[in-house]
């Protein structure tokens, strides 16, 4: 879900970050009500994000009275994603009842590095497809000038500077703002300079704390060692090109706990490095922007099931009512329930594509929203490291449109997991749009689940589509880096269902031996004539019945 600057803020960071495990329910319900409900979105919101193949900004002005529903876009720019900013305002490390988020600086920016307390980006790099070598980025002498904005809320953007000596009560790493690099062995049609963003979130209570990591092909308005936002366009990447980025996170690698989500095709994800480096490297997602055609706002009630809303645990009444729709704005959802798309397919001209962008972005989910799942998919993770144990339970990555920011499903009776994903079913130009997913699991937990022989096993995959016909396909599963990796392509949307399962023959290792026949004999007639018949299976010859 992407709001306006200064809602996000508010939004996203003092309601998130401040939650206790107690009022999960009440987050939910804000949440959907800032998808669906009212929000009082001007289009301006978003004048300062401009994509070179495609401007939100352009579409076509709403009358009084309606709203369109924008799926899989999430604006690049905004200052609340670019700087650093504590909500209070104090740097003071006495102070515990803020909220913050750190915009990580290169780690050439620090006299010192603290082995424990230092964030920071370490390198940057890039290589063609088919290659081995990476080529390091270096920093461009063009950079982000200082955030004149004023934010609403207690928010103050600015550097964010930690010395060391509060601990362990309120963990803040350093932040100052988003760094553009050159990346010479990149190329794309506007440069070879990339803005990178990785932004430390987090506040006094530990339940809040996430990372997010996106890196942005662009080009620039001048050539000004100092720019401001507007002056930078986002691009689109090369599609012969992955990328790599290395961060410095010290203890802070520990918070990241439970799963990971992102945009990357074909990745490798290391996590295990000394120090808390975390390394993620792969090929951009293409992501469709799905999008509605005009609605009559007061009639939006009749593509959203109420059944749905009570399902997600949430009111009809006081958050999918007709009253609090969207009025005369676009919206985006882009962290939306991937039903939320195919509800609105029902409306008149259902969701189409209106473009295809291209994306590099991975992020962790918060903690309470991994411990506030159902007992079967934590039971592992409490066996092998205790109760809410804040470890890495895996990552999904896909490009869909919306796909479940929650962690997969996970069914003991079928030894499955079950992961839902939305996206329009063609592309702009008329023809299917083709997904990925790719699963990564721990070894330790995958094994909890499905045995030991798990290593050497395939996997039964099946993918279920809204009409509910499915289809099943065996893939391999690789090791890599401690993990079990999955990657399945090449299946259709809008609102497919992916199932993941081991092979029978992997089950078999954790149930009883299979017990295999033996031969028999049977007797068979034809009029006067006798003839017995051994085998596994005997049947009787043609025109000869069983006896």
């Amino acid at each position: 879900m992407i709001l306006p600057k200064v809602s996000t803020l508010k939004v996203e960071f003092k309601g998130v970050l401040e939650i206790s495990m107690e009022g999960i329910v009440m987050l939910r319900k804000a949440i959907l009500a800032a998808i669906i409900c009212s929000l009082s979105i001007s289009q301006s919101a978003f004048a300062e994000d401009k994509r070179s193949l495609w401007d939100m900004s352009k579409l076509a002005s709403l009358s009084s009275g309606q709203t369109r529903a924008i799926f899989g876009y999430s604006p690049a720019t905004s200052i609340s994603d670019n700087y650093s900013f504590s909500q209070d305002g104090l740097i003071s490390r006495g102070n515990q009842n803020w909220s913050f988020k750190s915009v990580l600086m290169p780690c050439s920016a620090f006299k010192e590095i603290d082995r424990n307390y230092t964030a920071c980006i370490e390198k940057v790099s890039s290589r063609k497809i088919g290659t081995t070598t990476w080529t390091n980025g270096v920093l461009s002498n063009s950079q982000l000038g200082e955030s004149n904005a004023i934010l609403k809320g207690g928010i103050v953007p600015g550097k964010i500077i930690y010395d060391g000596t509060v601990r362990p009560d309120g963990i803040r790493t350093d932040g100052d703002r988003a760094t553009i690099w050159t990346l010479k062995d990149a190329n794309h049609q506007g440069g070879s300079n990339y803005l990178v963003r990785a932004n430390y979130v987090g506040g006094a209570a530990p339940n809040g704390n996430r990372l997010s990591l996106e890196i942005f092909p662009i080009s620039m308005g001048s050539n000004e060692k100092v720019l401001n936002e507007d002056s930078i366009t986002i691009g689109e990447f090369p599609s012969d090109v992955e990328y790599q980025v290395k961060l410095r996170l010290g203890v802070f690698i520990k918070t990241l706990t439970g799963w990971f989500f992102g945009r990357l095709t074909s990745p490798v994800i290391d996590r295990n490095g000394p120090e808390g480096y975390l390394e993620v490297a792969g090929l951009p997602a293409r992501v469709p922007v799905g999008i509605t055609q005009p609605l009559i706002a007061s009639e939006v009630k009749n593509y959203l099931d109420p059944t749905w809303c009570t399902e997600l645990g949430y009111e009809w009444d006081k958050n999918c009512g007709p009253t609090q729709a969207i009025i005369g704005v676009p919206y985006t959802a882009g962290q939306a329930p991937p039903g939320l798309l195919e509800q609105l397919e029902k409306a008149p001209g259902g969701v189409t594509t209106i473009s295809t962008l291209s994306y590099w972005k991975i992020e962790t989910s918060y903690f309470y929203t991994t411990a506030q799942n159902p007992s079967e998919s934590q039971k592992c993770v409490s066996e092998l490291y205790g109760v809410n144990a804040r470890v890495f339970q895996g990552a999904v990555l896909s490009n869909a449109s919306l796909f479940q920011t929650s962690s997969p499903t996970w069914n003991e009776i079928n030894q499955s997991f079950t992961f839902k994903l939305a996206s329009p079913h063609l592309d702009e130009i008329n023809k299917p749009n083709i997904g990925f997913y790719t699963l990564y699991l721990p070894l330790e937990l995958a094994k909890c689940r499905w045995g030991s022989a798990v290593t050497n096993a395939k996997a039964e995959v099946q993918i279920v589509n809204s009409a509910g016909i499915s289809t099943v396909t065996t893939i391999a599963a690789t090791i890599e880096n401690g993990m079990l990796r999955f990657n399945i392509s090449g299946f259709g949307y809008s609102s497919p269902t992916i199932v993941i399962r081991m092979k029978s023959e992997v089950s078999q290792v954790r149930s009883e031996p299979v017990v295999v026949k033996g031969k028999s004999t049977i007797t068979c007639i034809k009029g006067k004539l006798t003839k017995k018949v051994t085998g596994l299976a005997p049947k009787c010859p043609a025109g000869y019945k069983k006896k």
